[in-house]
Formats: structure tokens, sequence, C-alpha cells
């Protein structure tokens, strides 16, 4: 960790053996699901040694301080993991890789945001596990905060989410190859706080 007047920091490394790990595996085989009429994946428990290792860091930048122009913060992030069996191969549903950065204002009444966060391709897969294509996701708030007595507030605020409207798939999902994340949406609201 390092703290100063200027950046906040920290970051970690990690290495994880573990004995006996329990983990779902796609057979590659399929049932058939009469009533639907559909084929279902099967897939079995099992049971390996394995190994993690993995890095995570963030860093807050504080580019402005003062009353007049309020205070602007950089904050950027990301992490990777990489799982394996002890005697070789990947184990299945690993999350990809991400970095991403964040620009906030806060001055007085009004807070805002702007970020992207990036999520590498995962092709470090598992056998009978597809890989997953790599998307960035860009976020933006903004928000009017109001004390009113000693113990409520209101706030109006609107949030965007994946304002580039990317597909995005989560490699950690059973259902990543039939469902994406929502695309491009906006929200607005009145928040009471009492």
């Amino acid at each position: 960790q390092y703290k100063s007047d200027w950046m906040d920091a920290k970051a970690s490394a990690y290495y994880n053996r573990f004995n006996d790990f329990i983990y779902l595996v796609d057979t590659g085989e399929q049932w058939l699901f009469e009533e639907e009429g559909e084929l279902l994946p099967v897939r079995q428990w099992s049971q390996a040694d394995a190994r993690f290792r993995g890095f995570e860091g963030e860093a807050t930048f504080h580019l402005v301080d003062d009353e007049t122009h309020g205070d602007w913060d950089l904050r950027v992030y990301g992490d990777t993991v990489r799982a394996t069996l002890a005697s070789g191969g990947n184990l299945p549903r690993i999350a990809p890789s991400r970095l991403g950065a964040q620009l906030r204002w806060e001055n007085e009444s009004w807070r805002a945001s702007l970020g992207a966060l990036r999520y590498a391709k995962q092709d470090k897969v598992a056998a009978g596990e597809t890989p997953t294509a790599g998307y960035t996701l860009v976020d933006a708030h903004v928000a009017y905060h109001h004390d009113f007595g000693d113990h409520a507030a209101w706030e109006v605020f609107a949030d965007g989410s994946n304002l580039t409207d990317q597909t995005a798939r989560v490699h950690t999902s059973f259902l990543k190859d039939s469902v994406v994340l929502p695309g491009r949406s906006v929200a607005f609201g009145v928040r009471l706080f009492f």
C-alpha cells in the first residue's frame, strides 16, 4: 500500500494451491429434454488438485482539490487470475482479466463520474468450454444532493450504463452463449434519505 497527498494505491499478488478442488466440468455430452424438445448439456462434478495465481491493484490520483473547481479524482484498477489443474489444463469458467478507469468530480451538492471497464478475451478455457470475446463497458453518473433538517435529504440522479451498447457476455455464467448483459440504458430518479 502507498498513501500520499496526491495518490492512494494498493496492490497484491497471490498464489493458492488447492488439494481436491471441486469444480463442474462440461462432459461434451447432451441430454434430450423431451417435454421441451431441446438438448441440454451434461455436466459432472469433479475433484482435482488446482493452482490459482493472480494480481489485483488500484490507484486513486487526487488531481484537483479546491472549493472553486471541486474535487477531481482519477481511479485506475485491474485484476487478473490464472487457474489451472496441477495435472495440466485449465479450470472452467474463470473470470477474464479486467482493467478500468474512472474520473470522478464532486463540488458541494454535485457529483459526477465517467468510467470504462475493459474485460479481456477469455481463451484459456477448459475442455468442452467455449472462449468468450472481450468487451468494454462505459458508464456515467451525475447527481445533485440536498440535505434538509437534521436527518433527511433528497437526491436527483441520472445513470447511464453500457453507453457504447457493447455485446457483453459473462464468461463465468452457464448461460453466456444465450444471454448477454443489458445494452445501453439510462435511468433517472429521485432518492429520499431519512
